[in-house]
């Protein structure tokens, strides 16, 4: 059988043109990838969940194949999640099952609690919920800066997507330089503070052997009303890519076991 090759699309938006593709009919799912990975990373489960399921993935602003405004702008935590909107609306999913991976899961948060009604599910993959303390975000955000910087510099900055079967190429590392500089960084603890209101069905994935933010998978899924934990052992930071079997298999359970919608009452 010959592999179906899937051909990157691009939505016209008055900041950017917003690339992103489409797999298969069903459920919806909107995957958001990492800083310096791109939608790529997302192929192979993609392809096994578009089976049944309509994918979606895309990349972020200054990532991947899209465009690279240099304006700071477009490279705000809301001009992220407007695009999210925008795409659903471009495709016309009310709701979609939304999948973030690692700042992917922290915009899908900001996302989920921006428009709430469009999320049916969340799926949270080595991630967490920023935090409350001055001192840590001030960390946070310095490592944001630092990585601006080297790429601004043209250093070399090393990303987790350093997998030798990945192959991550962005048009421009200027765009990389200002999204560290935009939706990397965090201003408030309003997505932490927001936790409780975000009641539905949320499955939380992190790798056994991330130690930056297992303790934060904890957190999750003891604080968002509807959640369960699934640890990937063998799996850093990447559990999708290192342990892809057991990260696809898991998604599958909790995607299967999602409640079939109500029918309105007339």
């Amino acid at each position: 059988m010959t592999a179906r090759i899937w051909v990157m699309q691009f939505l016209e938006r008055p900041s950017a043109r917003v690339g992103f593709e489409v797999r298969g009919d069903g459920l919806p799912v909107l995957f958001t990838h990492g800083f310096g990975d791109m939608s790529a990373t997302f192929a192979r489960t993609a392809g096994v969940l578009a089976v049944d399921h309509q994918v979606v993935t895309w990349d972020l602003p200054g990532h991947g194949l899209g465009e690279h405004p240099q304006d700071a702008h477009h490279y705000a935590i809301e001009t992220v999640t407007d695009h999210m909107r925008a795409l659903l609306d471009h495709l016309a999913v009310a709701r979609a099952v939304v999948v973030g991976y690692s700042v992917g899961g922290y915009l899908s948060l900001e996302f989920a609690l921006a428009y709430p009604g469009r999320v049916r599910a969340l799926i949270m993959i080595d991630t967490g919920p920023g935090t409350r303390s001055e001192q840590a975000r001030a960390a946070w955000n310095d490592f944001a800066d630092r990585c601006a910087g080297g790429l601004q510099a043209g250093g070399a900055v090393v990303m987790p997507t350093s997998l030798a079967h990945i192959d991550v190429r962005h048009r421009d590392t200027r765009g990389l330089a200002l999204a560290a500089r935009g939706f990397l960084r965090q201003q408030d603890s309003r997505v932490i503070d927001g936790l409780y209101t975000l009641t539905m069905p949320t499955l939380v994935i992190v790798g056994a052997e991330d130690s930056t933010f297992l303790r934060s998978a904890h957190y999750l899924a003891r604080w968002l009303p509807d959640a369960s934990l699934v640890i990937i052992p063998g799996a850093g930071h990447m559990p999708h890519l290192s342990q892809p079997e057991r990260f696809d298999a898991a998604v599958r359970r909790f995607l299967d076991e999602l409640a079939v919608e109500p029918k309105e009452q007339s």
